[in-house]
């Protein structure tokens, strides 16, 4: 999905968010070695912060922690007090899968990140859209 143009996006957040389409489709190698985890030195590792700190640099984004281990990035966002619970288009989204069973769905467990495009149903039914790495899926 691409981004639709909302009035209130940032320049810094559109790059961001037209960045990461550009991605849209990647498929990793056998193994799970992916050119995100390359370019951050954790290669064959869930690569969703990765995908997210080779975005971030690629659009010029400084200041942010490191989204490798997500945990640490959203502890390093709280601290700062950067941190919401109502996503814009270009915020980073982190968060737990509520369809997963067992330990993946524990509040506590590993969260997943993603780079926010559409807003518009949050409001009305709290879903939002996002662009990820380490996940399938399709753009509708």
């Amino acid at each position: 999905m691409k981004l639709r143009k909302d009035p209130g996006t940032s320049a810094a957040a559109e790059l961001l968010i037209t960045t990461a389409q550009q991605y849209l489709g990647y498929v990793v190698d056998l193994g799970g070695r992916n050119m995100f985890g390359q370019k951050v030195g954790y290669d064959a590792q869930p690569w969703a912060g990765a995908f997210i700190d080779v975005c971030a640099r690629e659009a010029g984004l400084k200041n942010l922690p490191s989204f490798t281990y997500t945990p640490s990035a959203l502890a390093e966002f709280i601290r700062a007090g950067n941190f919401s619970r109502e996503p814009r288009p270009g915020s980073i989204a982190i968060y737990n899968f509520s369809s997963n069973v067992g330990a993946a769905a524990d509040a506590f467990g590993m969260p997943h990140c993603g780079i926010v495009t559409d807003v518009r149903e949050f409001s009305e039914t709290g879903k939002f859209i996002t662009v990820e790495g380490n996940v399938e899926g399709a753009a509708k």
